[in-house]
């Protein structure tokens, strides 16, 4: 079963060798996995800079948003196509997880709230999945609450530094932390394994602590997804997602390499609610991002990525 997050799905086959096999990508695989995310990191932030800038001018809808994304894509070099249906969900829609839009539930975005969007793409060098919550205007302060929890397990995740033998049950709390803290929760796993060019959603990784007994450790080369959200009923959603490569740390321990090269919006952050290693964690991940994707950019749009990814 393919989902747009980290879903529990486990099926029969996912602990056999072959599965191990086709779950730890190679040096070469690895390497164009960077570059496919490159290219979907220009695209993706493209689109951010292109939805902000024309809400406040116009009507744009949900559809009319995962097509101009769809677009941006089409414009990199060896895009194949979606990596899955595209979620696109503004305001109260962003609450419903397995939202997608249609012609009868399609809506028109307002310069306020939240633009969850949760898409990908297969490219010849491999395959994406991003998530990003976007901000188009004013937010509430329980909206900017909701946006830093989830960050700050977003990036706990990301930072994480583990033995062998570890597996995604074992980072899950990780993730939740930061809310489990303020007794929330999200409905949904936090990662999955990530194929190349093949299912988005690939086991046996993945990052739950749900089905414990049936957990794989990870391995280096693993490519798996880091994606904590909060979700408020008839209000709006919040979900950050990035891939992470597994890869080693020393003689016995491993650590992730994020893949995903697109900002997150500093403008939805309550700062005061970051810890000091979290908030080093988010501005060395925007200096990657302005390094890795600027060069694609136009001159209007890298000028805004440069204050985008500036540090705080």
């Amino acid at each position: 079963m393919r989902c747009a997050f980290g879903e529990d799905v486990h099926v029969t086959e996912e602990t056999s060798p072959a599965a191990l096999l086709k779950a730890v990508k190679t040096e070469t695989e690895r390497e164009n996995i960077r570059k496919a995310h490159i290219k979907d990191g220009i695209a993706v932030t493209k689109f951010i800079y292109w939805l902000k800038k024309t809400v406040p001018e116009r009507t744009v809808t949900e559809l009319e948003a995962a097509a101009r994304l769809e677009a941006f894509r089409a414009e990199q070099a060896d895009y194949l196509g979606p990596s899955f249906a595209p979620i696109v969900a503004y305001g109260y829609h962003g609450a419903i997880v397995h939202y997608e839009p249609t012609a009868d539930s399609d809506i028109p975005m307002e310069p306020r709230g939240f633009c969850l969007t949760d898409t990908g793409g297969h490219y010849l060098q491999g395959t994406t999945d991003i998530t990003r919550t976007i901000p188009l205007g004013p937010l509430t302060d329980e909206e900017k609450r909701a946006y830093t929890l989830a960050m700050r397990g977003h990036l706990r995740l990301a930072a994480a530094v583990f033995p062998e033998g570890v597996s995604g049950a074992d980072l899950d709390c990780l993730a939740r932390g930061p809310l489990w803290d303020q007794e929330l929760d999200y409905d949904h796993g936090t990662g999955h394994g990530v194929g190349y060019i093949l299912s988005v959603h690939e086991s046996p990784p993945t990052i739950s602590w749900r089905g414990r007994a049936r957990q794989t450790p990870l391995k280096e080369g693993m490519l798996v997804s880091d994606e904590p959200g909060l979700y408020v009923e008839g209000k709006f959603g919040v979900r950050h997602e990035n891939l992470l490569m597994c890869r080693r740390e020393g003689d016995r321990f491993l650590r992730f390499e994020p893949m995903t090269v697109v900002p997150f919006d500093r403008d939805a952050l309550d700062i005061s609610l970051l810890e000091p290693r979290e908030l080093q964690a988010l501005n060395d991940y925007h200096a990657r991002v302005y390094e890795k994707i600027a060069p694609g950019l136009d001159e209007t749009e890298r000028a805004w990525l440069a204050k985008a990814t500036a540090p705080l």
